[in-house]
């Protein structure tokens, strides 16, 4: 009965959220349907997904976790941020508040759900940065690309991570925008920062992105005030003073407080010893069957290609690590796009391209440091694919010349906000 209601109550407030925002409801809504047939699938055990032993490790600590009281709950919730436990703690919750256990309810809220409003918020990105016609484009690849598709079908956080990660990406976007119909506010600025700040609370390695943030806003204060080109705005620069000083009094409050954040550990440690802390992530020995190569593990650079790229032919050793290699062709591909996109103009003069890509950058760097397994790899790389996907559909999806202006930001008739 509560998977039921929550079926309902999501496909209800999904179609009035498509409506009023006027989105591209047929992808959209075949994501979900995909997702849930898969879900639905897997729990009854008609197909094995790839991902479902760690979906299964999850399950199991969130049935243990139901067992504890509410003020050991509220206590895994509040003091281990960033760490695994959060998200096996959120289905407890659930089991706690509804007073039974359903596995395949909690498999479709936090992953069914989240992983189709990723879907949406792609769209949501991607028109921003390439316009709408483009957007419907990149959107079809999100739907089908099938480690997305796998992880937004077992009960494990790379669904939830991936749509509040995008839609930080979006309110990034828009904060930096310098398009006419898409004027920077203060609430994108706010709404990047919540989104950043639940998606380090699931996951400790998103914690990074406030120091791009916090150099970004830096830089936009300098540009502002200090270049004798430009107008004096005062909107844009209270915008930018607002940024900057939330982001400050976050980093100050996590310092003195003595904030952790899972793997990550304390911040202030961190901040104060980060050389000390990438050279242990480093010389960390790999576990697990897929671990990467003793020489991808120690050469730093190798580690990031690894990550993005892995595996290679002469690392295939199952039917995962194909399905990984067809991943990996996409990321190539993806990768050659956004360097055409560089040469090609497309980055010139786009402030909320460069605040994404340094955003993407920062997150991609931090979490090939901490991972030294090709089939982890895999799995976490798919969450970033919503925004690399935005940044290369300028060159992904040809046009003919007389159009180009469209694609590279002069035009854009995007004028949907969240």
């Amino acid at each position: 009965m509560l998977t039921l209601s929550i079926i309902l109550s999501f496909l209800i407030f999904l179609d009035c959220f498509v409506k009023a925002k006027k989105l591209y409801s047929t992808p959209i809504f075949i994501a979900f349907f995909l997702r849930l047939s898969l879900a639905t699938s897997s729990y009854f055990d008609l197909i094995e997904l790839p991902s479902s032993p760690d979906a299964a490790a999850f399950l199991r600590r969130a049935d243990t976790f139901s067992y504890y009281s509410w003020g050991e709950l509220s206590s895994i919730l509040s003091n281990q941020a960033g760490s695994s436990a959060i998200f096996p703690a959120l289905g407890a919750l659930v089991y706690k508040t509804f007073g039974f256990k359903d596995p395949l309810a909690i498999t479709i809220l936090f992953s069914v759900c989240f992983g189709t409003l990723a879907v949406a918020f792609t769209y949501y990105l991607s028109e921003i940065l390439v316009g709408s016609k483009r957007a419907r484009q990149v959107i079809w690849i999100i739907v089908f690309f099938p480690p997305i598709v796998l992880n937004s079908s077992v009960y494990n956080r790379e669904a939830l991570c991936g749509a509040l990660f995008t839609l930080g990406l979006y309110y990034v976007a828009r904060w930096w925008s310098q398009a006419e119909n898409q004027k920077s506010k203060i609430s994108h600025v706010v709404g990047a920062v919540v989104c950043f700040i639940l998606a380090s609370w699931i996951h400790g390695g998103y914690v990074f992105v406030f120091i791009g943030l916090l150099v970004l806003s830096a830089w936009e204060i300098i540009r502002l005030v200090f270049s004798p080109t430009r107008k004096f705005n005062r909107k844009k620069i209270v915008i930018a003073f607002t940024g900057f000083f939330l982001l400050i009094t976050l980093t100050f409050f996590a310092i003195t407080s003595q904030v952790s954040f899972g793997k990550v550990g304390n911040v202030a440690d961190t901040i104060s010893s980060a050389d000390e802390v990438i050279d242990s992530q480093v010389e960390r020995e790999g576990r697990g069957g897929s671990v990467y190569p003793d020489f991808a593990q120690r050469i730093l650079p190798v580690r990031v290609i690894y990550f993005l790229f892995s595996p290679f032919p002469w690392d295939i050793r199952s039917a995962r690590m194909l399905q990984g290699f067809i991943a990996t062709a996409v990321f190539l591909y993806i990768a050659i796009s956004i360097f055409k996109s560089i040469r090609g103009g497309f980055f010139r003069g786009r402030n909320d391209v460069r605040a994404v890509s340094i955003v993407l950058a920062i997150s991609i760097f931090v979490f090939a440091v901490g991972t030294r397994n090709i089939g982890t790899s895999i799995r976490h790389r798919s969450k970033f694919l919503y925004g690399l996907l935005g940044l290369s559909a300028a060159t992904v999806f040809k046009s003919d010349p007389s159009r180009q202006k469209y694609f590279y930001g002069v035009e854009n008739n995007s004028n949907h906000g969240i």
